[in-house]
């Protein structure tokens, strides 16, 4: 009779302690959930503005387009199209340093890409750099050795 108290006591200690950890646990997923529509959120403005770069690029509306790309880079740097089309951007304008840098980016994501490699070989021949030109071209044509290779097996 003398441990009713304690166990009365400790009933309530354990309570009070299962209500602490549901809060806790609903703050967490509560605080994953909201991370995760944030970067749903995060992701739909980068192809937002992925889209009217793409919009602006088709209208030569270059100045707007490479504003849009790099507003969707600053959002999601490791979409490979963000890339590839402010480096097609950048050499329309003739800006052929940043078209390289941005080529670049995507060759490091995505690697063995054709048409990254012949941009590249473009761009480089645009600054009289024959060498990295014909090095990014004789890649590009391995590319196309390889895709030629692996169709006429899959035949």
């Amino acid at each position: 009779m003398e441990f009713a108290p304690y166990r009365l006591l400790f009933s309530m200690y354990a309570k009070q302690t299962e209500i602490k950890l549901r809060l806790i646990l609903l703050l967490i997923i509560s605080f994953v959930m909201g991370s995760c529509t944030n970067e749903v959120q995060i992701r739909k403005s980068a192809l937002k503005y992925f889209n009217e770069g793409n919009s602006a690029l088709k209208h030569r509306d270059y100045q707007a387009a490479i504003w849009n790309y790099q507003k969707a880079i600053s959002l999601d740097s490791e979409t490979p199209n963000f890339h590839y089309n402010l480096g097609l951007t950048y050499f329309e304008i003739g800006n052929y340093k940043e078209s390289i840098d941005s080529f670049r980016r995507v060759e490091m994501m995505v690697p063995n890409q054709s048409d990254t490699y012949y941009n590249l070989a473009l761009a480089y021949n645009k600054i009289s750099e024959s060498r990295m030109a014909d090095f990014y071209y004789n890649r590009y044509q391995d590319m196309l050795s390889l895709k030629k290779a692996q169709e006429r097996l899959e035949a």
